[in-house]
């Protein structure tokens, strides 16, 4: 497991449709330049971090969920690329908001 002490955790407001979303499922993070998503929301998460420790890709651990890079989840999981990269295209633009205004 990465260490998180290091990373930039983002979390997300609820949907607006009026779905509830655990926490844990609204949050993502950063470290160096790499995004990480909850490995629950496109799947098992169980299954999903077997499927990254035998690519021999490292997840990180926050309140007892997995999160892994969005790059792989993109690559691993074709069918949901498109939102991975949306997802992380706007976690990078809210750290760098955040940034510039530090």
């Amino acid at each position: 497991m990465i260490d998180n002490r290091n990373a930039y955790w983002l979390e997300c407001a609820q949907p607006a449709d009026g779905s509830h979303l655990p926490q844990w499922a609204r949050r993502s993070a950063i470290l160096e330049n790499r995004v990480f998503l909850p490995a629950g929301v496109w799947g098992s998460e169980e299954s999903m971090v077997w499927a990254a420790a035998s690519d021999g890709i490292s997840a990180m651990a926050n309140a007892n969920h997995v999160y892994l890079p969005s790059d792989w989840l993109a690559r691993r999981y074709p069918r949901f690329s498109r939102e991975i990269h949306f997802i992380a295209c706007e976690a990078r633009r809210a750290v760098r908001g955040v940034k510039e205004i530090a």
